[in-house]
This record gives C-alpha cells, structure tokens and sequence, in this order.
C-alpha cells in the first residue's frame, strides 16, 4: 500500500480515508510505503501513534541532502503594484532558459497572461491551472514539456508531481499561502545533480509568512534550500546601488521597478 505524495495526504482532512485504510490492511499481509518529498511533524506524530503495528522503516535519499549547494535564492522587495512590471522586466531582459513564474490564483493566473500577451507578444509561454479543462491543462503541460514553450505561467497545480529536467528556473510572483508549497515550487529545480534558481516577489504583506517558510526550511531535512533574506543586500556597483528597489521605495512609494530587477547578491544562510 503506497501512500504517494503522503505530506499532502496527512492533512486533517484525509484523516477518515487514512483511518478507512488503516482498518482494512494488516500487517502480516500487507507492506506500506510512504513516500514524500517533504517531511511534515504531524506524519512523523501520526507514524509514530497510529502506525504502530507496522514495522515502518525510514529511507533517505542522500543526493536529496546536498540541494542547498545547487539551489540559489534571490529576493526583490516591492509593492503589489509593481509586480506585473517587474515580471515583465525580468522575463524580457534578466532571466534565461526555462522557467515556472508561481502565482497564487487562477484568475490572477489570467490576468497575468493578458498582460504579457500585451508587453511580450513574442515570449512563448503557457498557463495551467485548476480552472481550465482537463484536456487543456494536459495540452499546457506538453507543450512545456515538449519545449514548445519556455514559460508556465502556473498556479500550485504544477508545484508537485511535474518533472521537467532542464528547469533552471522558478519565480513566486507571490509567496504561497503555506510554506509546504514553498518547498515543492523551489523542488522543482535543482533535480537530476543540476544547478537551479527561485527569485521571489516580496511585498510588505509577506512579513509573517517569511517567517513560517524559513522556519519550515530550517526543519526540513529532506529538501535544503537557503532561507529568505529579510533585508535586500544590492551589489556594490553604482548602477545597481542607485537602483536598490530599497531605495527607491522609502524615496517613492510609487516609482516602477528597476529595470534590472534581479541584479542582486543572492541569500545566504
């Protein structure tokens, strides 16, 4: 009996399934495996009480440990406002190869697409999320997979379960609500022994939730990333020191994005 993805499955709100199958499996004539990418404290607590008559084994993944070398983080510091620009500005003249731009909620999913439709006519990119059809979202993901297209443009419906090998990139246009999902968007780079980048859009609103992800990286052993910076720390040349995003905002609350959003020093711990 396989329980995959079992993080997700240990929610409260599978809690009758899981107790369903407990009943019906025994352990002298069944085997169970639980497998996850991450590593919530309500499973180990559950395994722990509820499991107790199976013999449950614990197996890691050595090459899972040594992430934090092959992932970097990069935070920008802005206003809601100036989010869709900013994206615009990175996609068009910073960030290179292909990549997953995370947003929140389908319909702003849609908004988003419209607006680059406008700004970059010629970037070849694809939506998915939980709103469209079956048949269109298996469409999207092909056409991302097969190469056909450099950009998803995805809600946190393609934060699990999607392996693409030559990903190098993704970018959380907006913190997800929970930092569980924190950890499968930034997994999805960094895969397969190769190199990756998450560039976060952070707004004053994401204080707290800054503080519930990077603890939940500093309890996860299973999936090593560098935390979130709380202060932007800009390079020490001129250009990049007049347009520090930090800056500019204390100066002008409505001033636009730099135009070379991600020229910063990436996150260390």
């Amino acid at each position: 009996v396989v329980f995959d993805e079992a993080d997700q499955l240990f929610d409260f709100e599978f809690s009758k399934e899981r107790k369903k199958i407990h009943s019906l499996i025994d352990p002298d004539q069944h085997q169970v495996v639980f497998m996850s990418a991450t590593e919530m404290p309500v499973m180990k607590k559950e395994m722990s009480e509820f499991w107790t008559r199976f013999d449950i084994k614990e197996v890691r993944l050595p090459v899972l440990n040594v992430q934090r070398k092959r992932i970097e983080t990069f935070d920008l510091f802005l206003s809601p406002k100036q989010k869709k620009s900013a994206l615009k500005e990175a996609l068009a003249r910073s960030l290179r190869g292909r990549g997953i731009v995370f947003i929140n909620q389908k319909n702003q999913v849609e908004e988003v697409a419209e607006y680059l439709s406008q700004e970059l006519p010629k970037l070849k990119f694809r939506v998915l999320h939980g709103g469209m059809l079956p048949k269109d979202r298996e469409r999207a993901i092909k056409s991302f997979k097969e190469g056909r297209s450099q950009i998803l443009l995805a809600s946190d419906l393609a934060a699990r379960g999607i392996d693409i090998p030559d990903l190098e990139w993704v970018l959380n246009y907006g913190l997800p609500k929970t930092s569980l999902y924190y950890l499968h968007r930034a997994g999805r780079v960094g895969r397969g022994n190769k190199t990756g980048m998450v560039f976060n859009f952070i707004t004053h609103f994401d204080a707290s939730l800054m503080a519930q992800i990077n603890q939940a990286i500093r309890d996860q052993s299973m999936l090593s990333l560098p935390l979130i910076t709380k202060k932007m720390r800009p390079r020490t040349d001129k250009k990049a020191h007049a347009k520090s995003s930090d800056r500019t905002e204390k100066k002008n609350p409505k001033a636009k994005a730099s135009k070379k959003p991600f020229k910063r020093k990436k996150s260390r711990r």
